[in-house]
């Protein structure tokens, strides 16, 4: 008989004659730690899978820098930095340096594991299986640590339901501390290199930290040379994890941006590959030529990829249909690169809190989640796009869908911002002037942002001064010009009437400080001419005194101090021509000017003094004073005349018998009575005018006798009442 307390498991059992035969079945055994180990690996997950294998991998003859770097880093024996952190934004080509970096290694008999997260494969997006995965590779490189994690696995049979750091202790660092306690061998002929791709692919950021800790320990504690190369994006919680503690410590850092020169790189491989499909595409006859596409194309697509080999690879793989013209899908890229070059740019979070009055520290707060798609580096650093396709996304509301970005009403929504604080602000004047045409040509003509227009406080703004009245000048000309100009307001003249009557007030009491001055009176008329701005700042033609200058730039508009044609100059000459105002200038005024001017022309030459007053004569009176000096001046300075002062001077003295006709009645022929003008008073002028011609404004209805005297032709003529009207000119 048997033993009633005995405990018989697996097999069978047959009792024959009072015996009790017992059977075993080997399908029946217990799995061998191996075998639960290997339940646990995840092979997709593994270099050589299909999975990873088939991806994409660096292009020959791209990112040469950077795998030269990894691969010199990981044939090394000793790590100055056994941690390496390879980091960049989606797209950016990380993880086709990863699988490179790995078939390098694995070939250099180097890559001890590796493991490749992927976000949309359920087994490969968690952290259950990472340490299973990272022992079944180590106990294939280093055989001898196989049957050590083993034990490990037999003896702790709930081991994978332990925590990532114990199944690291339990299968990695004790298997390895034991083999190297039976028999020390040389690491040099074993790999020591572990990969980790897309670590933020993990779908648990606690784990993603507990992996990379877990990691770093087993660096610390085996008293082997183990490195590990790990890629990630620079998600907030990995960058924080990389820096403090031993991983800060132990760990390099390598930033795929434009210190690589990536844009080189996409370059050669939109080269290579148009190069391809004109050569081998089943549709490569539609090609018109073979500098199709042209080098301009090429560096447009490679501006638009911001550096991110996936823009390149996914336009690749468009254009690159077998079922589709490669020319006509190229343009669709195009078509779609014009409809959304928009270049957007994002101040840093200090500006951006102070215009949307946020509290501080908000704005990284709220860009928290966005780190792979935005470059939030510092509080006074403008955040950047990675992606300059991502504006494109947001602004198509086919694609985008809740995520779209309405344009007009967010540009009406900074205008408005950047409008109300403009009179507080200083910052953000030269910002204002640089976008104003955008923001305020694309906003939608919302309430809020008329309001911000109306209520805006001129006052406050053009006091400021530094040292020129940069608001008078610049930003409340500009502001206005591009409402009534460019806005999409309907009738903006009146809609903004009250604004721009306030303006012009404020101007027009600046426009005084000229009108008590004759010489600062002189130069702000010349300033309004239009005609080249370094010409019309020649001050000294007007002959100001420093006193005046000094006037003019402390308080006028400091046009003497001003390089560019400011916007305020349009505005000023509006009133100044304007009979309505006490700002107009007459043509009296004009004249006293050109006198004025004349007279300091003699001790000023230059082409641009002559093209002063070849624009004030045609706006002067007639009057005797401006004609003495002009025959004078042509007298006297005939060396100083240029052709466009010749050609006005003409012009005005054209002018005089038309203005200062006297009718017959009054006033009768000194040398023919029948003669309808006073002869003597022409003779007069126009001995002094031998190139001018002179025309009557009477109506000539029939012409009866010519009588030519003193060079000068002098037509009769008498209107139906029988008065006697004349012409005359010179020959």
């Amino acid at each position: 008989m048997f033993n009633r307390n005995a405990l018989i498991t697996g097999g069978s059992m047959t009792y024959v004659a009072g015996h009790l035969y017992h059977h075993t079945n080997e399908a029946s055994k217990s799995p061998s730690g191996f075998q639960l180990l290997c339940d646990r690996v995840t092979a997709s997950a593994l270099h050589t899978s299909g999975e990873v294998s088939e991806q994409p991998k660096c292009h020959p003859g791209t990112r040469v820098a950077i795998l030269n770097e990894l691969n010199s880093w990981g044939a090394a024996l000793v790590y100055e930095y056994p941690v390496k952190w390879l980091h960049g934004p989606a797209g950016a080509g990380k993880s086709a340096i990863q699988r490179t970096v790995a078939h390098f290694l694995q070939d250099q008999g180097l890559l001890l594991a590796s493991f490749f997260f992927f976000r949309a494969d359920p087994n490969r997006n968690t952290s259950a299986n990472f340490i299973a995965t990272i022992a079944y590779q180590m106990a294939l490189a280093i055989p001898q640590t196989r049957v050590h994690i083993e034990e490990a696995i037999e003896k702790h049979p709930f081991i994978f339901s332990s925590s990532i750091w114990r199944q690291a202790q339990y299968l990695i660092i004790e298997p390895l501390l034991l083999v190297q306690q039976e028999s020390p061998f040389d690491i040099g002929s074993y790999p020591r290199i572990i990969i980790v791709d897309g670590l933020d692919e993990c779908t648990d950021p606690d784990k993603q930290c507990d992996i990379l800790q877990a990691l770093c320990r087993i660096i610390q504690e085996i008293p082997i040379p183990v490195a590990l190369l790990v890629a990630s994006r620079p998600e907030h919680h990995i960058r924080s994890a990389f820096d403090v503690g031993h991983l800060n410590k132990l760990s390099s850092r390598i930033i795929l941006d434009n210190s690589y020169d990536p844009d080189s790189d996409i370059k050669k491989y939109l080269y290579e590959k148009f190069y391809f499909i004109r050569d081998r595409h089943p549709m490569k006859s539609s090609l018109l030529n073979l500098q199709w596409p042209s080098p301009q194309t090429i560096d447009n697509l490679v501006a638009k990829a911001s550096g991110q080999f996936i823009y390149a690879s996914t336009v690749e793989k468009f254009i690159n249909s077998p079922r589709h013209n490669p020319s006509k899908r190229l343009d669709i890229i195009l078509g779609a690169l014009d409809a959304g070059d928009r270049r957007v740019r994002i101040r840093s979070p200090a500006h951006l809190e102070r215009l949307f009055q946020l509290e501080h520290g908000d704005v990284p707060r709220l860009l928290y989640d966005l780190e792979s798609l935005l470059n939030v580096e510092g509080r006074d650093q403008d955040i950047r796009i990675f992606h300059a396709s991502l504006s494109d996304y947001l602004f198509d509301r086919s694609r985008s869908g809740q995520f779209w970005i309405d344009t007009e009403s967010t540009y009406a929504d900074l205008a408005e911002q950047y409008i109300n604080r403009l009179p507080e602000w200083s910052d953000i004047h030269h910002l204002f002037m640089n976008n104003a045409d955008l923001f305020l040509s694309k906003a939608a003509a919302t309430p809020g942002l008329q309001l911000a227009i109306q209520n805006c406080n001129f006052k406050k703004l053009i006091s400021l001064r530094n040292p020129y009245p940069f608001g008078l000048n610049y930003i409340a000309p500009t502001l206005l010009d591009v409402v009534i100009e460019n806005s999409q307001f309907a009738n903006a003249n009146d809609v903004f009437a009250v604004p721009i009557s306030a303006y012009r007030h404020l101007v027009e009491a600046v426009i005084q400080v000229y009108f008590y001055n004759v010489r600062l009176k002189a130069f702000l008329v010349v300033i309004n001419m239009p005609f080249p701005w370094v010409s019309r700042k020649r001050n000294h033609v007007f002959q100001l005194s420093r006193e005046d200058i000094e006037t003019e730039q402390k308080l006028g508009f400091n046009f003497s101090n001003s390089v560019e044609v400011p916007p305020l100059l349009g505005h000023v000459a509006s009133l100044l021509d304007d009979p309505k105002k006490r700002s107009f200038v007459d043509k009296d005024q004009y004249a006293d000017i050109a006198v004025h001017g004349l007279d300091n022309l003699r001790r000023y030459s230059g082409s641009s003094a002559s093209e002063i007053f070849s624009r004030l004569l045609p706006k002067s009176s007639i009057r005797d004073d401006l004609t003495e000096s002009i025959r004078n001046f042509s007298c006297d300075c005939p060396h100083l005349i240029s052709p466009a002062l010749q050609e006005a001077m003409e012009a005005y003295n054209a002018r005089l018998p038309a203005q200062s006709m006297i009718e017959s009645e009054s006033y009768g022929d000194r040398e023919n009575p029948d003669l309808g003008i006073d002869t003597g008073f022409y003779h007069s002028n126009l001995d002094a005018m031998p190139a001018v011609t002179i025309l009557g404004l009477f109506k000539k209805e029939e012409v009866t006798y010519t009588q030519e005297k003193s060079g000068v032709k002098i037509e009769h003529a008498k209107d139906q009442e029988g008065h006697g009207q004349g012409c005359c000119s010179c020959i």
